[in-house]
């Protein structure tokens, strides 16, 4: 109940100071035992928003290849769109990163895969690394070497339109489970 009491306090604050700002939460929706159970939560959390006239606006997986669990990705974000009516986005990446730029790549295509195959909802996809893999950003062509911007590419080309992308290239800290702020894209 805390939480909740803290996440609408900071909603309600910084929609109030910044009517236009974007708020949602990121969280590991895998490590989670019950997807019904968040659901529930989010629910609670949604009419608490509601209660003092804002809302989040998206909610983010964060969700690495390694995870799995896309099953459980998908009933989460079946319930943000269809019951919370917000937007829902998948951060794409790997804990292969710590590994070669190849499997980092692989792994991320891997992951993006598995999760359309469940038919699940993407407003957002987020392809992040936090890892020392990718360490390259270029040529967006190279085949050897596996650079981020031919995983972008690779990864656009694979996913078509979506409504927003944002790129945080490698090295970018991890985002914990709390409230963000926005996110970028086109």
């Amino acid at each position: 109940a805390k939480t909740i009491e803290d996440i609408v306090s900071y909603v309600s604050y910084m929609k109030g100071k910044f009517p236009e700002i974007k708020i949602g939460m990121t969280d590991p929706i895998p490590l989670r035992a019950d997807a019904a159970a968040f659901n529930a939560d989010l629910a609670t959390l949604s009419a608490a928003l509601k209660a003092k006239g804002v809302s989040l606006d998206f909610l983010q997986a964060d969700n690495p290849y390694n995870y799995g669990n896309y099953g459980k990705v998908k009933t989460v974000g079946d319930f943000v769109r269809n019951d919370l009516r917000m937007d829902f986005g998948v951060i794409y990446n790997s804990e292969s990163g710590n590994k070669s730029n190849g499997a980092f790549y692989a792994d991320t295509i891997a992951a993006y895969t598995a999760y359309a195959k469940t038919g699940g909802p993407v407003d957002q996809a987020i392809i992040q690394s936090w890892y020392t893999y990718p360490n390259t950003s270029i040529p967006e062509d190279s085949v050897s070497d596996a650079p981020f911007t031919k995983l972008l590419l690779d990864f656009a080309r694979l996913a078509g339109p979506i409504r927003s992308i944002a790129v945080l290239p490698p090295g970018t800290p991890p985002t914990s489970g709390g409230t963000t702020g926005g996110s970028s894209g086109g």
